[in-house]
C-alpha cells in the first residue's frame, strides 16, 4: 500500500513540475517581427577609429518607420527644426513674408534643399535578415520605382537597418513604438 501512495505521488508530483514548464518560444517570421511603428533615434556612420556616430543629415532629426506585416511600409524622415519651418505649401499663400520663399522653390528645389525624405513601398524578406523594399511613391520622383534592399537586425524593441551596399558603415536606429 505504501508502495502504492509513493509511486502516486511521485507520478503527481512530475506531472505538476512538467506543467509548469513553459513552451519553448517559436520565433516569429521576419515580417511579423517588423511590423508595427518605429520611431527612428539615430542615423549612424562608423567613424574611422570604428565608432557610431550620428550622420550629419540626420542628426537631431526625426523619422518614423511603418510596416504593416503585409508586405507594405513606409518611411519619413525630416531633419531637426523641420516642423518650424515657415514655408506655407498651399497654393493660397497670403503673408507676404512667406510668398518670396515659397515662390522661391520648384519642386525639385524643395526636396533637395530642405532634406525631407519620405516613399512608400512594398516590401518582401529575400533572405532571412534582408528586406527588400521596391518603391511605390517617393518625396523625390527620380526615385519613384526605385529598388532597396536592407539587411536588418532587431533586438527586443531596436530596430537597425544597414544599405546593402553601406553594411557596417551606415545604419539607422529605431525604436518600436507601442
Amino acid at each position: 500500500m505504501k508502495i502504492k501512495l509513493v509511486f502516486y505521488s511521485l507520478l503527481l508530483l512530475g506531472s505538476l513540475t512538467a506543467c509548469q514548464k513553459t513552451a519553448p518560444k517559436t520565433e516569429l517570421p521576419p515580417m511579423e517581427q517588423l511590423r508595427g511603428m518605429w520611431k527612428m533615434l539615430n542615423h549612424e556612420v562608423k567613424n574611422s577609429q570604428g565608432v557610431w556616430e550620428d550622420h550629419p543629415w540626420m542628426k537631431g532629426g526625426t523619422g518614423y518607420i511603418i510596416y504593416d506585416g503585409l508586405g507594405h511600409m513606409a518611411v519619413h524622415f525630416t531633419p531637426k527644426d523641420y516642423n518650424k519651418t515657415k514655408i506655407n505649401w498651399s497654393n493660397n499663400v497670403s503673408k507676404e513674408e512667406e510668398r518670396p520663399l515659397y515662390e522661391a522653390f520648384s519642386a525639385k528645389d524643395s526636396i533637395s534643399t530642405l532634406a525631407n525624405y519620405v516613399y512608400t513601398a512594398k516590401c518582401r524578406i529575400l533572405e532571412g535578415d534582408i528586406i527588400e523594399h521596391q518603391k511605390l511613391s517617393h518625396g523625390n520622383p527620380e526615385y519613384f520605382t526605385e529598388t532597396v534592399q536592407r539587411k536588418f537586425e532587431i533586438n527586443q524593441d531596436t530596430l537597425y537597418l544597414y544599405p546593402i551596399s553601406e553594411i557596417g558603415k551606415r545604419r539607422v536606429k529605431w525604436v518600436r513604438v507601442n
